[in-house]
């Protein structure tokens, strides 16, 4: 498991946690949220070092930012670098072991939160989800 898997695991749970669902499947998306939240946390103090290194700075020290979002780099020929910094780190091994939840299919989900579970979450029919009633498919042990 990567980092940047767990970020993208974490931004897909966030965005299905905004939408009403069965409680089974809501514990195991605010358990998973929580079981990540360290290493997303990690993984954002490490990226704005890194954006603090390559970006440019306001009068005030601020970032400069982009229309879209984005920052400023101070030097442009510098991207590629930073390109390269930021995959590393998102490469990083999580050694973490994380429990696996059956949950029943949604009606619908957008592909990617789809990918990003992946590595966390069976999507089933509704036997699926009554036997384990969205409880880890290990039992949660851990």
């Amino acid at each position: 498991m990567y980092l940047l898997q767990c970020v993208a695991a974490y931004t897909a749970a966030l965005a299905l946690m905004r939408k009403e669902t069965d409680y089974e499947t809501a514990y195991a998306l605010v358990t998973l949220k929580r079981l990540l939240e360290p290493h997303v946390e990690f993984f954002c103090a490490e990226e704005m070092k890194l954006v603090r290194e390559y970006a440019e700075q306001d009068g005030s020290g601020g970032l400069k930012l982009t229309e879209d979002g984005g920052f400023v780099f101070r030097d442009k020929a510098l991207a590629p670098d930073y390109a390269r910094r930021r995959a590393e780190l998102g490469a990083v091994e999580v050694r973490e072991e994380f429990p696996r939840f059956t949950l029943p299919r949604p009606k619908s989900i957008l592909p990617a939160h789809l990918e990003a579970l992946d590595a966390f979450v069976s999507f089933g029919g509704e036997e699926g989800a009554e036997e384990s009633g969205g409880v880890p498919a290990d039992g949660g042990a851990a």
